[in-house]
């Protein structure tokens, strides 16, 4: 029956392309799932099963942050964590990783085991980051340009807007162009 009920969280986990990561704190013991693994490029057998496996995937830039943030969390009496991270894939390049995570803990408040999971966020932050490119190039663009709700009321201008239309920017959003 246990098999079984762990051979069921494991494929509900996999159908939510969820990595699962179980973390004993006293003991330092550590599980990743064949999803955690996989999100990342590798094989089952590829990655050993402790913390030192994570910490030492994380990005440079963000691996001190997400140490402390983890080490914080460990002390702290809050039930929930979440966090945004990047992660060396096997082929080198980074992905973007959100991981959430409960604490069990004792009834002083000490945390004594996090499970958690890893999402792959990485195409998100993408649309992410080319919308502000856009936007900023909306912005900067010296061509007058306005977006209007389905009722042709302004919703959005550029600067490049006011400067033709001599009109300020509290003036102009919720009227129509032909103000």
């Amino acid at each position: 029956k246990l098999f079984e009920r762990e051979q069921r969280y494991e494929m509900a986990t996999e159908a939510a392309d969820l990595g699962i990561w179980d973390y004993i704190v006293d003991t330092g013991n550590t599980f990743y799932s064949r999803r955690w693994k996989s999100l990342l490029g590798y094989y089952p057998d590829e990655l050993e099963d402790n913390l030192s496996v994570w910490e030492n995937l994380l990005h440079p830039e963000d691996r001190e942050r997400m140490i402390n943030y983890m080490s914080n969390f460990i002390v702290s009496d809050l039930r929930l964590y979440e966090a945004e991270f990047r992660m060396r894939h096997k082929n080198g390049h980074y992905i973007w990783i959100r991981s959430r995570a409960t604490a069990l803990r004792t009834e002083s408040g000490k945390a004594i085991r996090l499970l958690g999971t890893h999402r792959d966020i990485t195409e998100g932050k993408k649309s992410i980051s080319e919308f502000q490119k856009l936007h900023q190039a909306i912005l900067q663009s010296p061509i007058s340009v306005i977006i209007t709700d389905k009722e042709g009321c302004i919703e959005f201008f550029n600067p490049a807007f006011c400067k033709v239309t001599v009109w300020g920017d509290h003036e102009l959003i919720g009227k129509k162009p032909s103000i």
